[in-house]
């Protein structure tokens, strides 16, 4: 066999090779077998490319991974309050701590009215009124008595200022008048106290009505559906307004409605239910622990059955595992578990452990700053 001979058959080998590889190849990639009568369809043309676009925020954690070890589900953000809905919730908030401390003011100036007035209250027989000093005769209610011809008659006395007793009644009726018209001064000033604070509780009751109807909304828009049938403890509506950094809290929190529950995360995009609670805190100028258990081992308790006030930390299940914020009438904003949004749930929706106050506004310092494992 010549060389060329040998060449052309290795050539035809290294060609027959090439060939069955791509058919195999074709077979396992490529696209599968029409069944009989399948029509091809064509591929669809793709979209050409656009401006790139902003860059996407990165999640603070991708989620606790579960039993199968695969991260846990996240929502895509859910709709969120109106900023005019914010703002009135603000503004109801100030109104409603104006009113109360009104309310307070006007409370102490009717007590105070009221024991002016009892001092004032002097019985009839105390003193005569002036008419009837007017009609007294002379010598007035000693007349007869041991004066009436008695060794002073006719004696130094005479001519004195007691000389006609009509006198001193007269001094008594003009004093009488004098505290009778202050009296009436008196209770007509407790008269109008009584009836401006009457007034401003008119007017609490109504920012009150509008703060429910608002609230009532939200949890219609934003809630589970778990409020209607709750059970909710009974609070006395006067004692639910919260200081201003409280308020500052719940309405960090409210504007945080929609965004996607992440494990570990602490915003400014995505939280866990403590990542909430604690960076709502923040927003208020207060460090609070980071996470639920040390939020509920730290911060001050109530007392079984104490009222709640906007802003309280509402602690969920015997291991302190979840926290919400209070929002008033029986509602908590809080970010519930893997595959939801932050969203309004009912106060009993899940077993209460306790509920938690920050410290005041006045103390402005760090309850302890805790940077242990995250929680839900």
């Amino acid at each position: 066999m010549t060389y060329a001979n040998r060449t052309g058959r290795r050539l035809g080998g290294w060609a027959l090779g090439l060939a069955l590889s791509l058919s195999v190849a074709t077979a396992a990639c490529g696209p599968r077998a029409m069944a009989a009568g399948e029509v091809e369809r064509p591929a669809a043309p793709r979209p050409p490319a656009g401006p790139p676009g902003p860059p996407v925020p990165r999640a603070a954690a991708p989620g606790a991974p579960g039993e199968d070890g695969r991260p846990a589900p996240v929502a895509d953000p859910g709709p969120a309050p109106a900023e005019s809905v914010l703002h009135r919730w603000s503004d109801l908030t100030a109104e409603l701590a104006l009113s109360a401390t009104a309310l307070d003011s006007l409370r102490e100036e009717v007590q105070e009215r009221h024991r002016a007035a009892a001092l004032v209250r002097v019985p009839r027989d105390v003193a005569p009124t002036g008419t009837e000093a007017s009609s007294a005769p002379a010598g007035g209610p000693v007349r007869g008595g041991p004066v009436r011809g008695g060794p002073v008659r006719g004696g130094p006395v005479r001519g004195g200022p007691l000389a006609d007793v009509s006198a001193v009644f007269r001094l008594l009726a003009g004093w009488q008048a004098e505290r009778e018209e202050q009296a009436r001064e008196v209770l007509e000033a407790e008269d109008q106290a009584v009836d401006r604070l009457a007034d401003a509780e008119q007017r609490r009751r109504r920012l009150l009505d509008d703060r429910s109807e608002l609230l009532t909304g939200l949890a219609e828009r934003f809630g589970d559906g778990t409020r209607e049938g709750a059970t909710d403890r009974a609070t006395d509506p006067a004692d639910e307004e919260p200081d201003p950094p409280a308020a500052e809290a719940v309405a960090f929190a409210l504007g945080r409605i929609g965004s996607p529950y992440v494990w570990g995360a602490v915003g400014p995009h995505a939280f866990d239910c403590s990542g909430l609670t604690s960076q709502a805190w923040h927003a208020a100028h207060l460090t609070i622990p980071r996470t639920s258990q040390e939020q509920w081992a730290r911060l001050p308790h109530l007392g079984p059955g104490a009222p709640l006030r906007p802003g309280d930390l509402v602690v969920y299940f015997e291991g302190a595992t979840h926290v919400g914020l209070y929002l008033g009438d029986g509602l908590v904003v809080n970010a519930p578990h893997a595959g939801t949004v932050v969203r309004l749930t009912s106060l009993h929706s899940m077993p209460v452990r306790g509920v938690v106050r920050p410290p005041a506004a006045a103390d402005q310092r760090s309850v302890g700053l805790t940077a242990g494992q995250s929680d839900g």
